[in-house]
């Protein structure tokens, strides 16, 4: 918990990444954390979303689950942006 924290404070935005089910996973723990504190930053979850899993060559099935370089690159410009623009901040 207080790692997030520290990295919030430091950072002032986060991007997370996984490989798993959107429910249960990093991003929600993050969430949590950051409700908890009261800590309102640029946050992004990159996660597959609820639905059911399906097996294949791994780059096609990233980019089926919006999981690519690409797609984490966009959500790292749309916190960047975010912060950038000082849209929201609460530490």
């Amino acid at each position: 918990m207080s790692s997030v924290i520290n990295v919030a404070r430091e950072c002032r935005a986060i991007v997370s990444v996984e490989d798993s089910n959107i429910y249960g996973g990093l991003g929600g723990a993050i969430t949590e954390v950051l409700a908890e504190n009261f800590i309102v930053i640029p946050f992004k979850r990159i996660d597959v979303k609820d639905v059911f899993g399906q097996s294949g060559n791994v780059e096609d099935l990233k980019e089926f689950y919006d999981l690519s370089a690409k797609h984490i690159v966009n959500a790292v410009k749309e916190v960047l942006k975010l912060k950038k623009e000082n849209l929201i901040y609460r530490i």
